[in-house]
């Protein structure tokens, strides 16, 4: 009898429709698994919530794309809300960025991150956005513990942020604090203050050319002046203070680039209001920087 007497085509197709069931049956296991375990982290666009430090009743809808309309009988029931639902659709990207801001990624992120908190660190964002917190109107501290307060009402109705990201990362995020909401703003400020890059270049060529020929080179923007600062050390000496980086001359960038805004007066318009039309110059990003609600 030669090798090829024993092989049976039916019971081959039957083995591979049974291969096939498992393999449908798994796949099924693992995204029905899945879908239980981040459930709790998808958006709730209906029914009610009952969260503590809420002050009063709070309306969110959200239309077609998902956009949120807070209603609230008062400014903190309004911010609380906001932070619920901030949370709710981007709280990764949150957390990052706060991080960013600490220069505390390297918990999260390991070693990789360590350049970029020294930095951070150095740089000290983050300690400016907790003497803002404290040097903030009542009213302000007000909104941003509500906000706060939000984020943490999400935090804790989902026992903790359960995403496919911190799961990953085995990471679970303190609660959110003010100083976290504020260093975003010194994050934004930070990534569009390329001058230093300038103010550096025009440095380093000051020490090798007259200021007319450094203006010929690269001329300031118009309407631009010198400002003096009381105190502070002249000819460059403050640089010692700064990180030192590895850096190329060419990233300062053309003089006068960024966003940019025209405005019409409410006399040129038909409507009689002002009008006010930007376009920002910021990189394309998911989530997107801004949220609007």
């Amino acid at each position: 009898m030669q090798a090829g007497e024993n092989f049976r085509p039916e019971r081959s197709a039957m083995r591979l429709r049974g291969l096939k069931v498992w393999g449908l049956a798994l796949a099924v296991a693992l995204v029905g698994g899945g879908a239980t375990l981040l459930a709790p982290t998808f958006a709730k666009t209906s029914g009610s919530l009952k969260l503590t430090g809420l002050s009063a009743p709070v309306t969110v809808t959200r239309d077609g794309h998902g956009v949120p309309r807070i209603r609230a009988d008062n400014g903190d029931s309004a911010f609380f809300a906001l932070g619920f639902v901030h949370a709710q659709d981007r709280f990764f990207q949150m957390e990052l960025m706060r991080r960013a801001g600490a220069g505390r990624l390297a918990e999260m992120l390991g070693a990789p991150a360590l350049d970029m908190d020294r930095y951070m660190r150095r740089l000290g964002i983050y300690r400016l956005a907790e003497a803002q917190a404290k040097a903030a109107s009542p009213e302000l501290k007000s909104r941003l513990k509500a906000y706060a307060d939000g984020v943490n009402a999400w935090i804790d109705e989902t026992a903790w942020p359960r995403t496919v990201e911190f799961l990953a990362l085995r990471h679970t995020p303190e609660p959110w604090r003010p100083a976290d909401s504020l260093v975003w703003g010194k994050l934004m400020a930070l990534r569009l203050a390329g001058n230093w890059r300038t103010e550096r270049l025009r440095l380093d060529m000051l020490a090798r050319l007259s200021p007319e020929q450094v203006d010929f080179l690269w001329p300031p923007y118009p309407g631009d002046a010198p400002t003096a600062f009381p105190g502070v050390p002249g000819g460059g000496s403050g640089l010692a203070a700064f990180p030192a980086l590895d850096w190329d001359p060419r990233s300062a960038g053309a003089p006068g680039t960024a966003s940019n805004a025209w405005a019409l007066s409410g006399a040129r318009t038909s409507t009689g209001k002002p009008f006010l039309a930007n376009d920002p110059h910021l990189e394309f990003r998911a989530p997107i920087l801004w949220y609007l609600a």
